[in-house]
């Protein structure tokens, strides 16, 4: 049975172009398409020339990704669906203050296994007489969904204390977290403190709800303060709890940290004393009698 997963997620086109390129843009700024094995999708662009000459364009498909810290790069021969994209054209002439359409044809090969795919198509303007780029690049962000079964699956790679034994209430952790999956998820992670004994003591949310690409991955560094959570020295669980998917799914993990606050440290003085202390006196009696 085929489970078509749809997600629309807020990221807009990538434009890089100096200020004699800014009088032209692209519509719309994303496209989600699904395909089956087999099939072909077209698209199309709209590039609108408000110079006051004509201007010309050739098509342009790159792949989309997320870097680990979470934004979005367009490169060039990192997606196998780039070669299943193809443009209606080299190259266009736009008359001065109209539009033109560039369709782009997406045909998903039968061997294509079912999952998300994420490019970027667009044009730049190019000189009539040398065809070499000359001043901008606008593109559109177009998410392919290959027809089938969706497997939505997010490991946590890393997490771990910055520092195992701390007297900081100030606590840091690495992580890094994977989308094993082949379509986009939702997620959202936190944290949860638990002592020696497995009860819950404190929780803090680590991200907002955000996006995470099938394939990709996110390396973060969380601080969280443990002021005024009543946390006493020892040892303690801190769990990274990352809820995903449209079907509700966890991940987890463990790190472990000891924590002996400062002020600890003067009471442990306060009692090393107490019982030096109450040695001396004893050994004192013992002579004295």
């Amino acid at each position: 049975m085929k489970f078509l997963v749809a997600i629309v997620f807020a990221i807009f086109a990538s434009f890089l172009a100096c200020t004699c390129a800014r009088a032209f843009s692209i519509s719309p700024l994303r496209f989600l398409v699904t395909v089956d094995p087999g099939s072909t999708q077209t698209i199309a662009v709209t590039i609108k020339n408000d110079e006051g000459h004509q201007i010309m364009v050739r098509p342009v498909v790159l792949g989309a990704r997320q870097n680990v810290g979470g934004q979005t790069e367009f490169v060039r021969g990192i997606d196998r669906a780039e070669q299943w994209t193809k443009p209606s054209g080299n190259s266009f002439v736009i008359a001065k203050k109209s539009v033109k359409k560039i369709s782009f044809t997406v045909t998903v090969p039968l061997s294509a296994g079912p999952g998300s795919h994420y490019l970027a198509v667009g044009a730049e303007t190019i000189s009539e007489q040398t065809g070499v780029g000359i001043s901008g690049r606008l593109l559109t962000l177009l998410t392919v969904q290959v027809a089938g079964e969706a497997n939505e699956k997010v490991a946590i790679n890393k997490w771990k204390a910055v520092k195992l034994f701390t007297t900081q209430k100030n606590w840091s952790f690495d992580s890094k977290i994977k989308n094993d999956g082949n379509v986009e998820v939702p997620f959202v992670a936190s944290a949860i403190v638990r002592n020696w004994s497995g009860d819950e003591r404190a929780s803090f949310p680590l991200t907002e709800k955000s996006v995470l690409l099938a394939g990709t991955g996110r390396t973060q560094n969380y601080s969280f303060d443990v002021n005024g959570r009543h946390l006493w020295p020892g040892f303690y669980q801190v769990q990274m709890q990352v809820n995903y998917g449209l079907t509700g799914q966890t991940a987890t993990a463990i790190a472990n940290l000891i924590y002996i606050p400062l002020w600890s440290w003067g009471v442990l003085g306060l009692i090393v004393l107490v019982i030096i202390g109450a040695f001396t006196s004893q050994y004192e009696f013992q002579m004295g009698r």
